[in-house]
């Protein structure tokens, strides 16, 4: 595939990743020591970069220590696997939001990573296309939100054996759990539905209290998953 870089949109892209990672801490483990280079050298990047590693092993005993907002992970780790990274990761630090990088559609690992609570997935061979733009999945992780494109979406396996039942939720919870499960931030929750960002966040605690979830980007995965029909409401 040839790959267009188009340089107007460089600067651009530049300056919302650097926006998007003020104030964060980021790690990042990667198995290819010339991608975790290039990654860590990329400036947005490097200006906040608190450690870097290439194995499982090595991240999780970093993380207890640099304490990072931000993990990016890629599929391949010189040792260790990044789904169960993720999972680790999270036990250590519940608050962190993770992004992993996957070289091939594997069904697997999709499906793992989603069950291990990533909060982003992006196929290597998509980036430089509407599914692949690694910018906009770095800024929806670090603003909170989630990235799955819709090709990585596809290849999530639904699972109806445990679907939540959101007939207690009134309509405006309904509104608020739609908006979100479509990868919406809070603030574009508020402005859509003509709200205060505040507002916004405390309808999407009462959800989550409700449906016995703990964190918001589990209600994206239990959509993706099939868990969640809109429908079904009273």
């Amino acid at each position: 595939m040839k790959f267009e870089l188009d340089s107007r949109l460089i600067e651009p892209n530049r300056r919302k990743m650097k926006e998007a990672l003020v104030g964060k801490r980021v790690y990042v483990c990667m198995g290819n020591y010339l991608l975790l280079n290039a990654f860590c050298l990329t400036r947005a990047i490097n200006d906040r970069l608190v450690g870097h590693s290439t194995t499982e092993q090595e991240c999780i005993s970093d993380l207890v220590n640099l304490k990072p907002d931000l993990l990016f992970i890629t599929e391949y780790l010189e040792s260790g696997c990044a789904a169960s990274l993720v999972e680790k990761a999270k036990s250590i630090l519940p608050g962190l939001k993770t992004l992993v990088f996957i070289d091939s559609k594997n069904v697997g690992l999709v499906d793992k990573c989603v069950d291990a609570g990533s909060e982003g997935i992006i196929f290597t061979t998509s980036i430089g296309t509407i599914n692949g733009n690694y910018v906009e999945a770095i800024v929806n992780i670090s603003e909170g939100n989630t990235y799955f494109p819709i090709d990585v979406r596809q290849e999530i396996t639904p699972d109806n054996a445990e679907r939540l039942n959101i007939s207690e939720l009134s309509q405006l919870e309904l509104d608020v759990l739609k908006l979100v499960t479509e990868g919406n931030s809070d603030i574009q929750i508020a402005k859509v539905l003509s709200l205060r960002e505040a507002s916004i966040k405390k309808h999407i605690i009462n959800i989550l209290q409700k449906l016995g979830i703990k964190h918001k980007t589990q209600l994206m995965v239990a959509r993706l998953k099939n868990k969640i029909h809109f429908e079904t409401a009273s």
